[in-house]
């Protein structure tokens, strides 16, 4: 009977690590140069954290911030995940409409980006 059983082989030798992605950079309408992140889930629920309670609730709020904290440095200066009410605001204040529009762009699906487009002239 234990013929039956399919075999499960485990392999405890390290795995090599695929290479990070190449970072994603961006200029905004300011012309400043955005670098972007992934955010791991410990990031994302640090960002959650740090947002007050009324705007870590509210959906559109969470959205901008999520993107907002995608930017991992702008001109070369790093942005750190913000871990604190303050530093959430600043991040926000640093990030801009203008840098949130060219995050915004650039996680788009190029599909998804057109079709936005011939919505908007409708």
């Amino acid at each position: 009977m234990d013929s039956d059983r399919p075999t499960i082989t485990l392999n405890d030798a390290p795995q090599p690590a695929a290479p990070p992605p190449a970072a994603q950079t961006v200029v905004d309408s300011l012309g400043r140069k955005l670098t972007l992140r992934e955010l791991s889930l410990l990031q994302e629920t640090d960002l959650i954290v740090a947002m007050p309670p009324p705007h870590a609730n509210n959906s559109m709020a969470l959205g901008r911030a999520l993107l907002a904290a995608r930017v991992a440095s702008i001109d070369g200066e790093p942005m750190d995940i913000p871990l604190g009410a303050p530093s959430y605001r600043a991040m926000l204040q640093q990030v801009g409409k203008e840098g949130l529009t060219a995050v915004i762009i650039a996680v788009t699906p190029a599909d998804e980006a057109t079709s936005d487009k011939e919505l908007a002239k409708n």
